[in-house]
């Protein structure tokens, strides 16, 4: 009786140890959820949404969508932003991480982060590789975006992990200075950028960012798309730009969008440019429009939709 007993014991110890942790696993009710990792001894909190085709078996994509500065947090720009219904769609899992003080440190050296010495680079780079352990995510499908501050931190993130991203998607943000002034990728970079020409938050053309923001200053449109082009070795021959159709006309703007091909490999630049945009999300969910102090906001596209149009062109 007594062996029994032991044997029983250890026929049970033998079947926890070999069952997964409920942490690595989906429940099929739960394709929404927020969680922590530690990183340099601090919480970082994030949402991930899973598209019900997950199954845990197949590999899908991962695009990463970054909050911007101010009171931003990643629940607000999955809410309000479509990246999850685009994702549920087109079979893809989204993540928005939190910056730690609603920011994040994109290297103008100004934000609340960067003054704690916040390494955001660090924390973003880690969160991947944790989820790449953790869920099925395609490591040669892994995708970036983010707006305003969190564009920033895109193009920061386009110089120093360009192999880390199969594609990156900046709005209505451009390169900071600081960042431009070190930038070098040393490898072909697929970049979308989407800015509003009536930003009065990060400048179309340029200069020191508005009285509301926490400050430093950007090298503009025209500039940061210039260097992408020199990084990609882009052939001005190849340029071309289309007028999108006016579908809402009350919103007072249009979207001209400028195809830079040509470049190295597959990469490529591709700018949505806001005719008298402001600085906000084209197709963010809002009840004003235009939305004080922040300018019109676009409905003739949805920028989720249009930056996972250009995400899916490109692989590693």
């Amino acid at each position: 009786m007594l062996l029994n007993i032991k044997l029983l014991v250890i026929l049970l110890f033998v079947l926890i140890s070999c069952t997964k942790n409920d942490d690595t696993e989906i429940k099929l009710d739960q394709f929404e959820f927020e969680d922590i990792i530690v990183h340099n001894g601090i919480e970082r909190s994030y949402t991930i949404h899973f598209p019900p085709s997950y199954n845990g078996v197949d590999k899908l994509p991962l695009v990463m969508a970054l909050h911007g500065g101010g009171k931003g947090n990643g629940k607000d720009m999955l809410d309000k932003n479509h990246f999850d219904e685009v994702g549920d769609a087109e079979n893809y899992i989204s993540l928005f991480p939190n910056g730690v003080f609603s920011d994040w440190a994109d290297g103008r050296g100004v934000t609340d982060s960067e003054r704690a010495g916040i390494d955001d680079v660090s924390f973003l780079n880690t969160l991947i590789d944790t989820l790449l352990e953790k869920y099925q995510i395609d490591a040669k499908r892994l995708y970036v975006c983010g707006a305003s501050n969190g564009g920033m931190m895109t193009q920061r993130l386009a110089c120093e992990l360009p192999q880390k991203f199969a594609a990156f998607g900046s709005i209505i943000s451009s390169m900071s200075d600081v960042v431009y002034d070190y930038c070098n990728p040393q490898e072909p970079v697929a970049m979308l950028i989407m800015n509003g020409t009536d930003d009065t938050f990060v400048p179309y053309n340029g200069g020191p960012l508005g009285s509301l923001t926490d400050g430093g200053t950007v090298t503009g449109t025209e500039k940061t798309i210039l260097f992408w082009q020199d990084n990609n070795n882009c052939s001005n021959s190849n340029l071309s730009n289309t007028d999108l159709p006016d579908i809402d006309d009350t919103d007072n703007s249009t979207v001209t969008v400028f195809d830079y091909s040509g470049c190295i490999g597959t990469s490529e630049i591709l700018l949505y440019r806001i005719n008298n945009g402001g600085h906000i999300i084209p197709g963010y969910e809002s009840i004003f429009n235009p939305v004080p102090l922040v300018g019109h906001i676009n409905h003739d596209i949805d920028a989720a939709e249009e930056i996972w149009k250009f995400f899916k062109k490109h692989h590693k």
